[in-house]
Formats: C-alpha cells, sequence, structure tokens
C-alpha cells in the first residue's frame, strides 16, 4: 500500500506501471486459487477421481460419508481441468459421476499406488493480495 507521500513523488507512468503490476499479482492470486489436486480415492474396487485444494479435509469428509474404508493413493497437482482429462480418459469405467470401476487401464495406471498417501498436503492459506491501484 503507498503512503500519500509516496504517491505525491510519483508521475503518471509510474503510477499506472504500478497499477499493473497491482493488476499481476492479483490475477496470479486468482490463478492459483483455481490450482490444486487431483485426487484418486480407493473405497474396495471403485475409484473416485476428483479434484480439492486440500486433499487432506476432503478425504476426512468422504470417510464419513462412505460405508467402506477409503484412502488416497495418488495425488496429481492440477485443476478441474485436469480432473476432467482423467475423466475422459477412463470414461468406459465410470459407474457413476466421479466414481469408476478399479479394472483396465485405471488399474494400470494406479498399479503402482495401491497403499494410502499419508502425508497428505494441507496448504497454508494463501490470503488475498490488497488490490492497491491508484485512480
Amino acid at each position: 500500500m503507498l503512503t500519500a507521500d509516496q504517491l505525491r513523488g510519483m508521475t503518471n507512468e509510474e503510477i499506472a506501471a504500478h497499477n499493473l503490476r497491482q493488476i499481476k499479482e492479483l490475477d496470479e492470486w486468482k490463478a492459483r486459487q483455481r490450482q490444486g489436486y487431483v485426487y484418486f480415492l480407493r473405497a474396495g474396487n471403485t475409484v473416485k477421481i476428483g479434484f480439492s485444494r486440500t486433499p487432506k479435509q476432503r478425504l476426512e469428509k468422504l470417510r464419513i460419508d462412505n460405508a467402506f474404508p477409503v484412502f488416497i493413493c495418488k495425488l496429481v497437482k492440477g485443476s478441474v481441468a485436469t480432473e476432467r482429462s482423467f475423466h475422459r480418459r477412463f470414461v468406459e469405467y465410470r459407474i457413476r459421476g466421479e466414481w469408476f470401476d478399479l479394472r483396465g487401464s485405471l488399474a494400470k495406471y494406479l498399479e503402482r499406488h495401491i497403499y494410502p498417501i499419508t502425508d497428505l498436503p494441507d496448504p497454508a492459506s494463501d490470503p488475498k493480495p490488497e488490490r492497491d491501484i491508484i485512480l
């Protein structure tokens, strides 16, 4: 945040450059908000392919809502678009929604990921940058 003294000493070009930097920082922050993890959650012989920014919290919610023991066996950094691409890739095994039958190429893709991930990322809060645009 600029002080009044700093502002008085700036030219219009410097103010415009400052505003552009602030907008860029905000856009970068927004892009980070869309990033997270695509998780592969095992429940018996089914797999849920989902997206979350906080997979640890998501796992806890899914454990409560599921009759079977569940665990996340694979995480991929990405976005909702990444999740959709996995859904398309394994569409032939879709049971319903985000749930897939663990067989064929999906089973092959996950064959080295049969154990639970115990150290799930829990992203620290990413505070929204203050928008300091001078008019």
